[in-house]
């Protein structure tokens, strides 16, 4: 279920997010996803948390020795992630410090491509 709120848009793409509501483990969660996928946020059982958390904005940009930028949300340090789905291996970027979690890719420097664009480069 989408929840009506005033969110600021994707600092990656500019476009809308949206906030949605979902049962995991038997709780009620929310989370907050960009329209185009970009990013999300993680699950948590508060909503105002989750909000807060992306409308949080940090002027810190510096890049890290894998080629990423500091974390839009909170300039925490990014970190390239491996998991595997379905006999596949994805990666993904990970803020280390807040849990923003960037779209998954098989391709490294696709991520590190659309974790490393700020809306207005």
């Amino acid at each position: 279920m989408v929840i009506a709120v005033n969110l600021k848009n994707c600092p990656f793409c500019n476009s809308k997010a949206s906030v949605y509501e979902s049962i995991y483990e038997g709780k009620k969660v929310f989370f907050i996803d960009c329209e185009n996928g970009c990013v999300s946020t993680p699950a948590s059982e508060n909503l105002q948390l989750v909000i807060d958390d992306w409308n949080k904005r940090s002027d810190l940009i510096k890049e890290n020795d894998d080629g990423l930028l500091s974390c839009p949300f909170c300039g925490g340090n990014a970190c390239i992630s491996e998991f595997d789905c379905e006999g596949k291996t994805f990666l993904s970027v990970i803020c280390e410090d807040c849990q923003i979690t960037s779209q998954a890719s098989d391709n490294e420097q696709d991520i590190i491509k659309i974790w490393n664009n700020r809306h207005g480069d």
